[in-house]
């Protein structure tokens, strides 16, 4: 990257960016992409669902978007040397059609999403019943923006392009990746306070929530089915490859959300590139990360070092892992 290249954070609240990590597109297939668009028979997918994308190609969304970049950083760079104007309102010209252009692709994306998803993946929706079985459906747009994808390939396009990132640094959460009551908690805020739920008092099991609020219930049942098939992604992706234990790889066991992440940015860097995770010290003594593990040993370069922030009281003791991407190796 040339000092040129490298522009100052304008905006915090605009140049930090969320989602989920690790589920959306790294690179996007545009002839797949373009072939849905010239689907225009009632036998397209989902009774011709992708037909809105028509009107747009991947290409000439990023394009739009790059335009309306650059007008972005002109247009402050000129208000910059007029001192008159304050900081906070250079940020805020075209911010709005950029977030706007973000939106329009970013749901262009996750219907791709749900294509790959559940024509190629196969993944179907089992809603949690209090009595009975399971019942299956297709996967949903809903169902998708649940996941709240992030999708580097589009928000990376240039760096994506060229080959991946140089450094992927990350301190992820740890931990087995399943439905917890704290999580719950945390991410149906409202509901809880309202209906006095915590960690210590909210019981589980079906015969406890049949007897409690059905709205708590059901959103309860609705938490633990966006795991069920987000589970399903990371089994079945080939993104997440490594994650597979027993012999030959074939196997399914519970998923730490640690490794999944390094797993991740082993796909983000490009050829040459450092990464660099912080995780439980033990997480890689676990035989289910066995596959994972040899592949970073087999990097160009790899290394682990322990540490404990011993200041800390109660501080775990974790593990920095570090490697470099062979520079012959491509991933798709």
């Amino acid at each position: 990257t040339e000092p040129t290249e490298i522009e100052p954070l304008i905006d915090l609240d605009f140049n930090l960016l969320s989602g989920n990590a690790l589920i959306g597109f790294i690179t996007v297939d545009e002839e797949r992409f373009d072939q849905i668009n010239r689907a225009g028979s009632e036998s397209a997918f989902q009774g011709n669902l992708l037909q809105p994308l028509a009107a747009d190609s991947y290409q000439t969304v990023l394009r739009e978007k790059n335009i309306t970049l650059e007008h972005y950083q002109s247009r402050t760079r000129l208000l910059a040397k007029a001192h008159h104007v304050p900081s906070y309102a250079r940020a805020a010209l075209l911010k709005e059609e950029i977030l706007a252009l973000d939106q329009k692709a970013q749901k262009k994306l996750d219907t791709l999403l749900l294509n790959h998803m559940s024509q190629q993946l196969g993944i179907r929706y089992r809603g949690t019943q209090l009595a009975g079985t399971p019942r299956h459906r297709p996967l949903t747009q809903q169902d998708i923006e649940r996941l709240r994808p992030f999708h580097f390939g589009y928000h990376f396009n240039t760096i994506i392009k060229r080959g991946g990132f140089d450094l992927v640094a990350c301190d992820p959460p740890a931990g087995v990746f399943r439905p917890t009551v704290a999580d719950f908690v945390q991410q149906f805020p409202t509901l809880a306070r309202t209906n006095n739920i915590s960690e210590k008092t909210f019981k589980t099991s079906k015969p406890a929530l049949s007897k409690i609020n059905p709205e708590v219930a059901a959103a309860w049942m609705g938490y633990r089915d966006w795991y069920a098939y987000a589970t399903d992604y990371f089994w079945r992706s080939e993104l997440y490859e490594y994650q597979r234990s027993g012999r030959e790889g074939r196997g399914r066991s519970q998923l730490a959300k640690e490794r999944l992440f390094v797993e991740r940015c082993l796909h983000l860097l490009s050829a040459g590139g450092i990464g660099m995770a912080i995780v439980p010290v033990d997480s890689f003594q676990d035989p289910k990360a066995a596959l994972l593990y040899r592949r970073l040993q087999a990097s160009e370069w790899f290394g682990e070092f322990a540490y404990s922030a011993r200041k800390v009281e109660g501080a775990a003791e974790k593990l920095i892992l570090v490697w470099a991407k062979d520079r012959k190796e491509r991933e798709s």
